[in-house]
């Protein structure tokens, strides 16, 4: 439980929303775990806080979604929850576009992901 005298902010991520929004449910950020961390490093210190994900797929990449003491500076409280009733899944990879897909037979497909040249 989080203690009513210590200031408390929520922030809502969203598959469609924006860095440049204010975190609010209308106005949700993007899923950009270097940004979230900037901007709870730009809090009071020992602010408490609550991330609400808004319905749906984040991918994340290369480090996930992890704290320490490097990546944010200040102590308090970080709850992380979906919205409430609302499915969301955190996938780690990136998604590859449908747009990239060869059809090699009829239910086979191909990607090239790189190149070795």
């Amino acid at each position: 439980m989080l203690d009513e005298n210590v200031p408390h902010v929520i922030y809502y991520i969203a598959t469609d929303g924006s860095m440049n929004n204010d975190g609010s449910y209308d106005h949700p950020f993007s899923f950009s775990w270097d940004s979230i961390l900037r901007k709870l490093n730009s809090l009071e210190s020992g602010t408490d806080v609550t991330i609400i994900w808004k319905e749906g797929d984040y991918y994340t990449t290369l480090y996930g979604i992890s704290f320490s003491d490097k990546s944010c500076s200040r102590p308090g409280h970080i709850i992380l929850k979906p919205e409430d009733g609302k499915r969301v899944r955190i996938i780690g990879g990136e998604k590859i576009p449908a747009n990239c897909w060869t059809r090699v037979e009829s239910d086979v497909y191909h990607n090239r992901l790189w190149r070795l040249d």
